[in-house]
């Protein structure tokens, strides 16, 4: 069975790039519609997300993006958009999480860093960015997606 989605990416990652040099590797779904991809090209990798337009909405994730990067916070950077296919181009912040460092390593600074960064994810205004209030009916409907 063919994965249109991930042929439809394909072709768009072509023509952004200008050819076929590159390797796409799945690198996780979440709990909703959405799929990312690594995409290795040369000696750059980047990470592709799959979000079907009639699914998902990307435009609140570009703004919370945007907003968390100009507020200071290491999010990645949008590449690439098409919303019309619901694919971004991002950049790949590695597989290095908060938890694996931990775990190699107990370290009280990676806690503090941490703290820090909420923080400042805390003191951002969040009402520019224009999402939705989390209200019972979308707490319902993320809900239903995890059964």
């Amino acid at each position: 069975m063919t994965d249109q989605r991930l042929d439809l990416l394909t072709d768009w990652l072509e023509t952004f790039f200008g050819d076929e040099n590159f390797v796409i590797t799945t690198v996780s779904d979440d709990a909703s519609f959405r799929r990312y991809f690594r995409i290795e090209r040369d000696n750059a990798c980047f990470i592709a997300m799959d979000a079907p337009p009639n699914k998902e909405n990307c435009e609140p994730f570009i703004r919370i993006a945007k907003h968390l990067i100009t507020g200071g916070v290491h999010a990645p950077k949008i590449i690439e958009t098409n919303l019309e296919l619901g694919f971004l181009l991002l950049e790949d912040l590695g597989d290095q999480t908060f938890l694996n460092a931990q775990q190699k390593n107990f370290e009280l600074q990676h806690y503090k860093n941490a703290i820090d960064v909420l923080i400042n994810i805390q003191s951002l205004e969040i009402e520019v960015v224009n999402i939705p209030n989390y209200d019972a009916a979308l707490l319902t409907t993320e809900m239903q997606l995890l059964i």
